[in-house]
């Protein structure tokens, strides 16, 4: 079965939650879009380090309290978000097909054209917003330090 082409738009949105969350103090060791096979939906790859440092369920719950904030664009439910650790199957995966560094021009831009399948996600590289190796060198201290400021920014915009 081939891999379905991104959505109209879908490209665009993440970029904006990206730009978002980073503004808000998270940035991800990894972004990008997949297509779950399972589901048969495209879903929201977040991989970081505070995944590891508080937990998925911390991590889950301070991205919809940015959601219901308006603090994330509202195109992006929440629950298409997946998020990883980047100790994951997954990255260790992606690790093999990206570039050292690679930061995407988008779909359709000379990229790292490769598609991948791991854990019933198909990744192609033209929907990888980012994807920073090593993926996981901070201290623990270090992480849980942006951790506050990013809860931090995110109960200002909520209150």
């Amino acid at each position: 079965m081939d891999t379905p082409a991104l959505p109209v738009g879908y490209y665009e949105e993440g970029g904006r939650y990206l730009a978002s969350v980073e503004a808000l103090g998270l940035r991800p060791a990894a972004f990008f879009w997949a297509f779950d096979r399972v589901t048969e939906t495209f879903v929201l790859v977040l991989i970081t380090e505070e995944f590891d440092a508080v937990g998925p369920l911390a991590l889950s719950k301070i991205l919809f309290k940015a959601y219901i904030a308006e603090a994330t664009p509202r195109a992006i439910d929440p629950f298409i978000i997946r998020l990883h650790s980047p100790h994951h199957q997954i990255v260790q995966a992606m690790d093999k097909i990206m570039p050292l560094k690679y930061t995407s021009a988008g779909p359709g831009a000379p990229a790292a054209r490769a598609i991948t399948t791991v854990a019933g996600l198909e990744i192609d590289g033209d929907w990888v917003y980012r994807f920073d190796k090593p993926l996981s060198t901070a201290k623990t201290t270090d992480v849980l330090r942006r951790w506050r400021r990013f809860e931090r920014n995110i109960d200002k915009v909520a209150a």
